[in-house]
Order: C-alpha cells, then structure tokens, then sequence
C-alpha cells in the first residue's frame, strides 16, 4: 500500500463551516435504518435482488450487508427521510465513508438514478486496491492495498476548481493519503444533477456504514481571509 502520510487539516475545515454561506455536511447513517437484520427496502432502497439488502453488525458497527453474495447495486433516491444538495457554487466536494471493508469488492457514493457520478470503493480484482470511481472509470491507488477485514474511513476531497481529487484512509486516525491529485472527468455539473445514494458490492462482508456528503461553497467577499488561511494550511497539508 502506498504509506504516504496525509497531514491533518482539521483546524482549516473549521474556517469553512460558519457564515452565511457555509459548508453544509448531509449524512446517511445505515443505524437509523434498523437493527442488525433489517431489510434496506424499508427504507427506500431498491434495485437487483433487493431482498437480501439487510443491516449487519460488524465488531458493534452496522453496515449495509448483500447477504446473497452476488455483485449486486442499489441505489436510493432523496426523499423526504433523506436527501442531498450539491449546488453549482461549489468549489468543493467532500464524500466520507465509514465501511468495512478488506479482500472483497465494495463501493458506494453518488448517482443519478442507476448511474454513477462519484463514488470510492475497493478491490474489483486489482490486489486489494481502494479506487475513485470517477463515473464509468476507476482511479486506482497505487501498491497493494489493505486485505484485512476491517471498519475504516475514507474520504474523498475533490477540488472543483482544479479538477483534482486526493483520497484519505482512516484521515482522523493513520491519516493516509491513498491517491494525491488525481485528475477526475466528473464535473461540478454532474454533482449538481445527482439525487441518489448508491452502493455496489460483490460479498456480505464489505459495505458503507455511513455515508457523508459535504459541499464546500463558493465564499463571499467576507470569507476571503478565511479561504486565504485555508489555502495556506492545503499547501503545509502537500508539503
């Protein structure tokens, strides 16, 4: 696996959350769906063989399990119980999954309807690797990645300006940067016209637990010194 250390930038994220035109963070979290058993058709999950979409517990972490072992996709439209925004001011997009993951295929994210927009995953036969899936492609990270079966988190930070996206493992804990400013044809138009969850796996033993959708909006004349500061801690962040 490429070790590369990501340096914490949680102090700068904090600058982007308050004001009139702040960041704001949706979270999908696969507990308020049910206990350990509970088909995800209850709430409002559908598509191939959605029957045997249920909660699992994994060392006191639900995650979304397809019990049948087949490679198998749902997705799930906003709706009153749940729904995201990404509007055409944003600079940036944040996708954070919690999900155990290890030697089996997964992955999960954004779509339109049945289509992919953006999502992180790992494995699809390429030695364990985490990917961006970047619509119908995957950006693989480098090395070999992690086989043992475990809950972590990884984060997507796609720059809409740039065009650029890293992706983080565990970025509270080991903090590792997987894949550094890789360029991604997903557009900040595509992200607009998403409305629908997504998830994609090939075992029972890997899924999202939660899913995290921030959108980073595009600062007022106000916020400027702020983005500034930010600016500054993303370049000591690369450094």
């Amino acid at each position: 696996m490429n070790m590369k250390t990501h340096l914490p930038s949680i102090a700068c994220a904090i600058l982007l959350t308050g004001g009139a035109n702040a960041a704001v963070t949706y979270a999908y979290d696969i507990d308020d769906v049910g206990a350990a058993g509970t088909l995800l058709s209850t709430d409002g999950w559908a598509g191939t063989d959605i029957d045997n979409w249920i909660t699992n517990n994994f060392n006191g972490n639900l995650y979304a399990r397809n019990a049948n072992d087949g490679d198998n996709t749902i997705t799930r439209l906003n709706d009153g119980g749940f729904s995201y925004s990404i509007p055409a001011s944003s600079t940036s997009v944040i996708l954070e999954i919690d999900v155990r993951s290890g030697a089996n295929f997964w992955t999960a994210g954004i779509s339109n309807g049945t289509s992919t927009v953006l999502a992180i995953g790992s494995d699809f036969n390429q030695n364990n690797k985490f990917f961006i899936q970047d619509g119908g492609t995957r950006r693989y990270e480098a090395g070999t990645g992690a086989t043992a079966d475990s809950y972590n988190t990884l984060r997507l930070e796609f720059d809409l300006v740039n065009g650029t996206a890293d992706l983080i493992l565990n970025p509270e804990s080991d903090n590792t940067l997987l894949i550094d400013d890789v360029a991604l044809s997903t557009t900040g138009g595509d992200l607009e016209g998403a409305d629908s969850l997504y998830i994609r796996t090939a075992s029972r033993y890997a899924g999202p637990g939660e899913i995290r959708i921030t959108a980073v909006p595009e600062p007022t004349s106000s916020a400027l010194a702020a983005l500034g500061l930010f600016g500054f801690c993303l370049r000591r962040r690369r450094a």
